[in-house]
């Protein structure tokens, strides 16, 4: 994540963690910009950790567009199961903000996916996604993929996504 940021996007006036659990990203985005904010559905989330904390959902974001120059969404996306949900979490990050999202995801290139689509075996809980749906879904909501990359290629699910609001 430091590395795509550091990459892409730089410093930032104002970002949003959403959702951010107990805040174990707060440290990598709060070093990267002027004002962190971090909003959860969970209660016993919020209630852990430093910063400001808001209550709230991510499918309907409590904020005016544009209220944030970077948006970050980890470890969510894989919680949606249907285009559908996957669309409207979408819209609402690039509503509230002004430039960049950035998003992990579940890939389906990973080998696990691989693994799971050979052997038949339906993963617990958790979506994983082609890249291309990704990219649709942002399309969609008026963003542009910037970067994808991975931490460990082939051998990890997860994935980290950027994209740029389109004017």
């Amino acid at each position: 994540m430091a590395a795509l940021l550091d990459r892409w996007v730089g410093k930032t006036a104002r970002t949003l963690d959403a959702p951010c659990g107990t805040g174990r990203l707060r440290p990598v985005l709060a070093a990267r910009t002027e004002r962190w904010v971090g909003l959860d559905v969970a209660p016993a989330m919020l209630s852990r950790g430093a910063g400001q904390r808001i209550a709230g959902d991510v499918f309907r974001l409590p904020f005016r567009c544009g209220s944030f120059d970077l948006v970050s969404s980890c470890r969510f996306l894989h919680h949606l199961h249907s285009t559908t949900e996957l669309d409207l979490a979408v819209r609402e990050l690039v509503r509230v903000s002004s430039r960049f999202v950035v998003v992990t995801f579940w890939d389906t290139r990973a080998l696990a996916e691989w693994s799971r689509r050979v052997v038949g075996r339906t993963p617990a809980r958790r979506t994983a996604r082609p890249r291309t749906e990704l990219i649709a879904a942002f399309a969609r909501a008026g963003a542009r993929s910037v970067a994808l990359t991975h931490s460990m290629p082939f051998f990890s699910r997860q994935a980290y996504a950027l994209f740029e609001r389109t004017p």
